[in-house]
């Protein structure tokens, strides 16, 4: 038979502002030490290998988004494309002045409301999150878009308690 226990490792990672000390997976057999493995280093490279893929993958797209921008300038949704990968990259300044010049070149543009309370929120921006809302549901009410109109109302109502 084997034996399958978890121990404290001795290294560490970052992984989203927040530094990680893995448990590292032991498996013995019963009936010899000999047969020990330590996966800690393994699973530290499968860790290296995702963040570097998503990394790669984030900015990769990113920079495909702004050359399509390039040709076709003012195409809002390529800008709000762009926007969410600054999103995505917690990069919430360059998110929310995109958010912003979406809206100030098109009021209309309904997703944007809602991301960019959210991105108001992630900056502690209340007041701005809370008026973006209300804008945004009025703008929904006028399309007759149920589902956004929702989702704003459970923002604005979550974000009030």
């Amino acid at each position: 038979g084997l034996l399958l226990w978890l121990v404290n490792s001795s290294f560490s990672f970052t992984h989203s502002g927040k530094t990680i000390q893995p448990m590292i997976l032991c498996l013995m057999s019963k009936k010899s030490k000999e047969n020990v493995w330590f996966l800690s280093q393994y699973l530290t490279q499968i860790q290296h290998s995702i963040n570097n893929f998503y990394i790669y993958i984030m900015y990769s797209r990113l920079q495909q988004l702004q050359q399509m921008l390039l040709q076709e300038p003012n195409d809002e949704f390529l800008q709000y494309a762009i926007t969410m990968e600054y999103f995505s990259a917690n990069e919430m300044q360059k998110a929310i002045d995109g958010l912003e010049k979406i809206l100030a070149n098109n009021k209309n543009y309904l997703a944007a409301y809602y991301q960019l309370g959210k991105c108001y929120e992630t900056q502690s921006k209340i007041t701005e999150a809370k008026n973006i809302y209300e804008k945004g549901i009025v703008i929904a009410q006028e399309q007759s878009k149920t589902k956004t109109l929702n989702e704003l109302r459970e923002a604005l109502f979550l974000i009030e308690d």
